[in-house]
C-alpha cells in the first residue's frame, strides 16, 4: 500500500541452502501465531503437495476505483441497503471468478469528541472513528456476515482478513513537538487505549462468525501492515505496548492477529549481491530482506509473537529482467536466511492495468507456488495506487491472471 499517497489525502499529513545461523532461529522461533502445532505437525510443516491451498484474493475495501468519496469506501456506508447490495453482487463476483479471500482495511482515523475538522478542509468517505463507533463496528459484522454468507459457483466459500490502517488522530507515527501523537494531540496511553479497544471489539464481534460450512470467516486480522522498524517512528512502542496484549485476547477467542512486513521491490535491490550489512550479517547479499529481517529480528529479540507465515508486501519493479528474475530471487532470499520450510504471503501487490503485464506478473507468482509450495497466498492491491503511482483500481478484477494453471507439485528439495 502506499502509505505515502494515503497521508498525502489529509490537507495537512505530512543456489539454495540455509544460512545455518539465522535459519535456526526461525526454525525454532520465539512462539509463533500461524505456527501451531497441530495434528502432530512441526509447526512451520509443509503439508502435502495435495493438500495446498494457493490463497488469491483482493485488497477490497471499495466499490469503486475512489474509495475517497461515497459509494467508494463501503464500511462507513455499510448499513445503507444500496452499498450492501452493491457490495454482496461484488463479493459474489468475485468467488465466482476464483477469489478464495478478500482482505478489507479499517481505517480508524477521526476523533468523535474532537473531529479534524477542525483542522482539515473535508471528511472522507474511508475516515471512521477512532476507536469505531458502534455503526460502524455494526456495519463491519454485518459485512463480515455477508462475506460468510457468499458461495462461489464451484462450491468454495471465502476467507476475510482485516488490516488496520492507523491515520489521522490514530497516526502513532506522527510525533508532536508537545510530546502527542496523531493529528488530534493524543497521548501515547490515549492513543494504546483507543487502539485496544478498536481491535479488541473487532475480535470479539467478528472472530466468532462461521460459514454454512462451519469454519470462521475471520482468517486473520493485522493489527499494522509493511511494519518496518528502524524506519516507522514509535513501531517498538507500538509493538511492545499493544501488540502482546491484543495476541493474547485473540488467542482467548480463538481468532488468528498479526502483523506482516514488506519487501524492497527495486530490482536495483534485490540483485544486489555485493550488499553488506554490518549490524546483521546474515543478510549480507540479501537486500531485499532488510526491513522484514531488522522488523522479524526485533520481534524474536523482545520475545514478541512472530508470524509462522511471514506475510509482506511485495510491488516488483524491474528495469532489465523480469518479474519472474526479481520475484524468484526474493524467494531464494527467504528460504537461504529463513530456512527452505518457512511459509510466507504476500498480501500487497500490484494489480497492472496492462492485461499482458499482469498475467506475467500473476503467474510469476503462480509458478513459484508450483515449484515450491510459496507464496501460499497473493492479495493484490487495488485503491489507491493498486496499479502504480497514480492507478487507482476497483472491481470487476481479473484473478484468472493470477491462477496457478496447474495443481501444485512441490519439489520436497524447497521445503526442509
Amino acid at each position: 500500500m502506499n502509505k505515502k499517497r494515503l497521508v498525502a489525502l489529509f490537507i495537512f499529513f505530512a543456489a539454495i541452502n540455509p544460512t545455518p545461523a539465522s535459519a535456526q532461529l526461525y526454525r525454532n522461533p520465539m512462539p509463533t501465531l500461524f505456527g501451531v502445532i497441530l495434528n502432530n505437525k512441526r509447526p512451520f510443516d509443509m503439508p502435502p503437495a495435495a493438500e495446498l491451498v494457493y490463497g488469491l484474493g483482493a485488497n477490497y475495501h471499495s466499490t469503486t476505483s475512489n474509495f475517497v468519496t461515497k459509494p467508494g469506501y463501503f464500511i462507513r456506508y455499510y448499513h445503507e441497503t444500496e452499498t450492501r447490495m452493491k457490495v454482496l453482487e461484488q463479493l459474489q463476483e468475485m468467488a465466482d471468478s476464483g477469489a478464495n479471500t478478500v482482505k478489507t482495511f479499517i481505517f480508524p482515523v477521526d476523533d468523535p469528541v474532537n473531529p479534524m475538522l477542525d483542522t482539515v478542509e473535508k471528511e472522507e468517505a474511508w475516515w471512521l472513528a477512532f476507536p469505531l463507533s458502534g455503526q460502524e463496528l455494526d456495519n463491519v459484522i454485518r459485512y463480515a456476515t455477508d462475506v460468510a454468507s457468499v458461495k462461489a459457483a464451484d462450491g468454495h466459500y471465502l476467507d476475510l482478513e482485516f488490516s488496520f490502517g492507523w491515520l489521522g488522530c490514530a497516526d502513532y507515527k506522527r510525533d508532536n513537538p508537545n510530546g502527542t501523537y496523531g493529528l488530534c494531540n493524543m497521548s501515547w496511553e490515549e492513543f494504546a487505549s483507543r487502539a485496544k479497544e478498536s481491535v479488541s471489539n473487532l475480535i470479539y464481534r467478528a472472530g466468532f462468525i462461521r460459514r454454512p460450512d462451519g469454519k470462521k470467516v475471520v482468517k486473520v486480522i493485522y493489527l499494522e501492515g509493511e511494519i518496518m522498524i528502524g524506519a516507522n517512528p514509535n513501531q517498538e512502542r507500538f509493538l511492545l505496548d499493544i501488540y502482546p496484549y491484543l495476541v493474547s485476547q485473540a488467542n482467548s477467542a480463538d481468532v488468528t492477529l498479526s502483523v506482516y512486513f514488506i519487501i524492497a521491490s527495486s530490482e536495483g535491490e534485490i540483485f544486489d549481491d555485493s550488499f553488506a550489512d554490518k549490524q546483521y550479517p546474515a543478510i549480507n547479499g540479501h537486500r531485499s530482506l532488510f526491513w522484514m529481517f531488522r522488523s522479524t529480528e526485533f520481534m524474536r529479540a523482545n520475545n514478541l509473537p512472530i508470524p509462522g507465515r511471514l506475510d509482506f508486501s511485495f510491488y516488483p519493479t524491474p528495469t532489465n529482467r523480469s518479474y519472474a528474475d526479481l520475484i524468484k530471487r526474493v524467494f531464494d532470499d527467504i528460504q537461504i536466511v529463513y530456512g527452505a520450510h518457512q511459509q510466507v504471503g504476500v498480501s500487497e501487490t500490484f494489480y497492472l492495468l496492462d492485461e499482458e503485464k499482469r498475467r506475467v506478473l500473476g503467474q510469476a507468482f503462480a509458478n513459484e507456488f508450483k515449484l515450491r509450495g510459496m507464496p501460499r497466498q497473493v492479495i493484490f492491491w487495488t485503491t489507491p495506487d493498486g496499479g502504480g503511482q497514480g492507478i487507482n483500481v476497483g472491481p470487476p478484477f481479473d484473478f484468472d491472471a493470477y491462477k496457478p494453471l496447474e495443481k501444485p507439485t512441490v519439489n520436497p528439495i524447497n521445503l526442509f
